[in-house]
């Protein structure tokens, strides 16, 4: 078994991006591609009941709107599908001998572990391969991940993820989970890394896992061109090169390129991902992004006036997206200090940075 593997999320975090209106033939001709490249696990999309299916988006309502994108071929790479727990109904969902997903990705919040888990044992008992995704990892205390882990070694499930939701893990961090992880986690369970590029540490936490002396198998989630809500996500083009250069080449970056130039590039230049003060400081306030992208949005408030605001926000509506509330902040923040505002008019170049950076949001739960 090959100890490091890649998991492509494209198709669902990169949704973020395009309202995962991807079009079906582009979703048809990523799907190739990936399969061409030698990716290990392709993510297909989420699997959700909050808005109606389309053909051309990567939001499911039924598994067998998934098989209509999967290739009719046996195949040696896993498929699988995510749920946001909370959007999707376990009675929903067939058995795996009746569909070709092989896998369900189970997304959370912390306060919702216990149910999320009792979940994930429904989902295994269907067939499915679960893999038990603990949103905003960093918000666990040891004691609290710990905790986790036991639940987990209960249901042992496929894999178990380390999920940088908002981009702010260092190499300290990543250790300090590993660390617990490695005395704790039941053999056999497979260890996967999500990250986001807040802090451009993506890369090189991913380099740092796969490097990391674990006897287990590994898992790292990548994108093309790094698609994805806000800072965006590890760049599958780099990590492969890196796996590549670093062991015997088993990954194809061509195809992953022609995607770039194809499809992808034309999704990057109507809304870009990447790097941005905005993203940067969602990470340092431990905020949902879609926070400091409102904020920022407005193109009204000095970056004193945007931290004072962050100051304000409840701790229980930090993780979650919540606009209605953002905005109840942002007017009562101008009413009391318009002094800190300011003036709206500014150059041109301001203003199409406005139309660009209005980017790959979303609302409440995201990995």
């Amino acid at each position: 078994m090959k100890r490091v593997t890649v998991l492509d999320c494209t198709l669902r975090d990169g949704g973020y991006c395009n309202n995962w209106k991807f079009g079906k033939e582009n979703i048809c001709k990523i799907v190739n591609g990936l399969i061409t490249a030698n990716i290990d696990y392709i993510e297909y999309g989420f699997l959700s009941k909050e808005q109606n299916y389309d053909s051309d988006m990567t939001k499911y309502t039924h598994m067998a709107q998934v098989a209509e994108i999967m290739p009719e071929r046996n195949i040696d790479k896993l498929g699988l599908v995510m749920i946001n727990y909370g959007e999707y109904e376990i009675d929903e969902i067939p058995d795996r001998c009746l569909t070709r997903v092989d896998g369900i990705r189970v997304a959370f919040h912390k306060k919702d572990v216990d149910d999320a888990i009792y979940f994930c044992s429904q989902i295994k008992k269907k067939g499915y391969l679960v893999f038990v995704q603990p949103m905003v990892t960093t918000s666990y205390t040891e004691v609290e991940f710990t905790h986790l882990i036991q639940r987990v070694n209960m249901l042992q499930p496929y894999a178990f993820y380390i999920v940088d939701s908002f981009g702010m893990m260092t190499a300290k961090d990543l250790w300090q989970y590993l660390h617990l992880i490695e005395m704790h986690l039941q053999n056999g369970i497979v260890i996967g890394l999500h990250a986001h590029n807040n802090f451009q540490m993506a890369f090189s936490n991913a380099i740092y896992l796969t490097h990391y002396p674990l006897i287990r198998q590994i898992i790292i989630d990548v994108s093309i061109y790094g698609m994805g809500r806000g800072a965006g996500n590890l760049n599958a083009e780099l990590f492969l090169k890196h796996l590549n250069d670093i062991a015997e080449p088993r990954y194809s970056i061509k195809p992953i390129l022609e995607l770039i130039d194809e499809i992808i590039r034309k999704f990057y230049d109507e809304k870009p991902w990447g790097y941005s003060l905005s993203s940067y400081l969602s990470a340092l306030y431990m905020l949902h992004p879609n926070y400091a992208a409102y904020l920022d949005s407005k193109k009204s408030l000095t970056l004193k006036a945007m931290e004072e605001i962050f100051d304000q926000i409840d701790p229980q509506k930090r993780l979650e997206y919540d606009e209605q509330y953002i905005e109840e902040l942002y007017i009562a923040y101008l009413s009391g200090n318009a002094s800190k505002i300011v003036p709206v008019s500014r150059t041109d170049d301001i203003n199409q940075k406005q139309k660009s950076t209005t980017d790959c949001t979303g609302k409440n739960a995201f990995l």
